[in-house]
């Protein structure tokens, strides 16, 4: 996946305002503010900062599988939060959101199926 910054910050960038909303409140008190932060960002940062290639093609595969199953966890773990507490009539856009931040995970997805981490990729 080659996406620009811009891309990927529309999407994922998006989708983590998403997860933050809902789950800060969950996990600030555990942690603070900026380890809350820093783990929901890590997601966009892995899919940002590491680009098919710029670096071994294993390291850019493991790093975006790290980022598919840390988003998906964020995202399942904010959906129980929303069901735990009632759903709100803002959970809709909440939602829709996440779901924007799920495209580069199913890119990632696409990609690791169809063999395009050697260098090739679909955009």
């Amino acid at each position: 996946m080659n996406w620009s910054n811009a891309a990927l910050k529309l999407t994922i960038g998006v989708g983590s305002m998403g997860t933050t909303a809902i789950v800060s409140d969950a996990l600030v008190e555990w942690m603070g503010l900026y380890a809350m932060i820093a783990i929901i960002l890590v997601p966009f940062s892995l899919l940002v900062f590491f680009k098919i290639g710029e670096l071994a093609d294993w390291i850019i595969k493991l790093a975006h599988l790290i980022a598919v199953f840390w988003y998906s966890a964020l995202v399942s773990y904010a959906v129980y939060l929303m069901q735990a507490r009632g759903l709100q009539t803002s959970d809709a856009m909440i939602s829709a959101f996440m779901a924007i931040g799920f495209a580069p995970v199913i890119m990632v997805i696409w990609n690791m199926y169809k063999g395009k981490y050697d260098g090739t990729y679909d955009v």
